[in-house]
């Protein structure tokens, strides 16, 4: 059972335009873990999140995967700021695109990740942590009527939140990871729907919110 975790999260997450013009249906979400995960139950996990998703693709073993492990990704000891960072300086695996509305491809989803909290995830649940902009605007106008960017975004970036969910089955994990790769739902209207409480013991003596 994970104890003291700190699931504090910085109150904004930098925004990069660029990605505004990459396609992100083929991109993975970072799978990290906060807590020590033997390696048989990471590959166990990452073998059911991705089940429903390879079945779509009959098993190929070059289709993208949903979620995927970081060269780096055991923070055991650390806080979930720590993994924000290092998921912001992550290399996005960009693939050049010349045709189509996208300049390229994303090889990882950018501004949300899974983290693992506690060993016993099936009964307790993944925390899914993500920036989002669902009702801000990206462009606004001044008193003449003219397009401006909005600054509060370009500045301080997009606001972060966090919420767990229960990972029934890989159907509904798919359902819910590639509706928000697909752009059908943004991760705000996931947390609406698929959020599951904060047990007590879902992380004991953790320490949750943004900072602002």
């Amino acid at each position: 059972m994970a104890s003291n975790l700190d699931l504090s999260l910085p109150s904004h997450f930098p925004y990069i335009s660029d990605f505004d013009h990459l396609d992100s249906t083929n991109s993975s979400f970072a799978l990290y873990t906060l807590v020590e995960l033997p390696q048989k139950k990471l590959h166990d996990l990452v073998t059911f999140l991705n089940e429903e998703m390879m079945k779509e693709n009959d098993y190929d073993p070059d289709a993208p995967y949903l979620v995927r492990v970081p060269s780096v990704y055991n923070f055991a000891g650390k806080s979930l700021k720590d993994i924000v960072y290092i998921h912001i300086q992550m290399d996005k695996e960009i693939i050049p695109n010349s045709g189509g509305d996208c300049t390229g491809d994303l090889g990882w989803y950018p501004s949300a990740f899974i983290v693992v909290t506690n060993v016993e995830w099936e009964k307790y649940g993944l925390l899914f942590v993500y920036a989002d902009k669902t009702g801000l605007y990206e462009f606004d106008s001044d008193e003449n009527g003219e397009i401006k960017t909005n600054t509060v975004i370009a500045q301080q970036g997009l606001p972060m939140d966090q919420f767990f969910f229960k990972p029934r089955d890989p159907e509904y994990v798919f359902t819910i990871l590639f509706n928000i790769l697909s752009t059908d739902m943004s991760c705000a209207e996931t947390k609406e729907q698929h959020a599951i409480p904060w047990e007590e013991d879902q992380r004991p003596d953790a320490r949750g919110g943004v900072i602002e």
